[in-house]
């Protein structure tokens, strides 16, 4: 889903394919990853919330503002953000405990445009 200029004033989301046909492809999915995906879906139920997008024939996404439309980039990049900072914010006063034992793990900031690869297969 990518948002255009379509000028005027007018910006909208799109459907894309993919660039090359090899980009085209069943990419496995966690078990972990699919039940976050379920217990997101059952929060909207009960908070109300439903799908009212519906973008090049596409319709029933799951990452939705309180509004029930499509979350944009810079409100998903916020939320990357936050959480990154709380998780190393609490690293690092683990890190200040001098009963903690466990080693800090620091995670990068990134952007949502880096979970558009979410499958890597390793070759050795």
């Amino acid at each position: 889903m990518v948002y255009y200029d379509h000028g005027n004033n007018h910006c909208a989301y799109e459907v894309n394919s993919t660039k090359t046909e090899a980009g085209t492809r069943v990419i496995p999915m966690l078990t972990m990853a699919r039940q976050a995906l379920l217990k997101e879906r059952e929060n909207q139920k009960a908070s109300g919330i439903r799908c009212k997008a519906s973008i090049g024939g596409y319709t029933d996404f799951i990452f939705l503002n309180r509004f029930g439309y499509t979350m944009n980039n810079a409100s998903i990049n916020k939320v990357i953000r936050r959480i990154v900072r709380d998780y190393n914010d609490a690293q690092f006063l683990m890190a200040e405990d001098p009963d903690c034992k466990s080693e800090m793990i620091i995670v990068p900031m990134f952007s949502c445009h880096v979970l558009r690869h979410p499958y890597v297969k390793l070759t050795t």
